[in-house]
């Protein structure tokens, strides 16, 4: 990979919420809960709210700041994407509970139901970056400890190899599904 940008100033975006609404009767989250968002996905064709992947799952937020829970059984998300040519079908990696790793989960309904889809190279994982191709939506990336591609949509997953000390995150080129970008504190590199 190579080096493109000589910094990355981080700005702390913090989802302003408007009330201290509950998100639901059924397993309640207060805004004050979330203390870390992992992901945000937006929806060109629901502009009334956006997900969130939390601790606490899957959550979705209105724009008077209401939180409901979108699911019960997602688990704990540190990653989620969405297709890009399917907005309903979610992809998300994380925990089951503190210790047991989720690998890859899919959603074909917004979130709402969750199903096992992949372990991972080399057994389960927990993704901290994750990336769909918009050119190719079957090409998916994540990262733990090392970068890994899927071609077939999140079913099976290979190691692709070395990545650039304390990578952040990573995107894919809109055109090019074998071109990446990797946000890192020493800047942004490219492959």
């Amino acid at each position: 990979m190579k080096r493109i940008g000589t910094a990355i100033h981080w700005l702390a975006a913090g989802l302003l919420f408007a009330t201290a609404t509950p998100a639901s009767a059924e397993g309640d989250v207060y805004q004050h809960q979330i203390r870390r968002v992992n992901a945000i996905v937006f929806d060109a064709a629901k502009r009334s709210e956006f997900l969130v992947a939390t601790a606490y799952g899957l959550l979705a937020v209105a724009p008077d700041g209401l939180i409901r829970r979108v699911s019960t059984n997602a688990g704990g998300l540190s990653e989620l994407v969405r297709d890009p040519k399917s907005p309903r079908t979610l992809y998300a990696s994380g925990y089951r509970s503190k210790t047991e790793k989720l690998g890859i989960t899919r959603s074909d309904d917004g979130g709402k139901t969750w199903s096992h889809l992949a372990e991972g190279a080399g057994g389960l994982v927990a993704f901290h970056a994750m990336a769909i191709s918009a050119s190719d939506p079957d090409t998916i990336y994540g990262i733990e400890r090392e970068l890994q591609v899927s071609h077939d949509a999140g079913r099976t997953w290979s190691r692709v190899g070395g990545l650039p000390d304390q990578a952040i995150d990573l995107a894919v080129a809109v055109t090019d599904p074998k071109r990446l970008y990797v946000a890192t504190r020493q800047g942004l590199f490219e492959s």
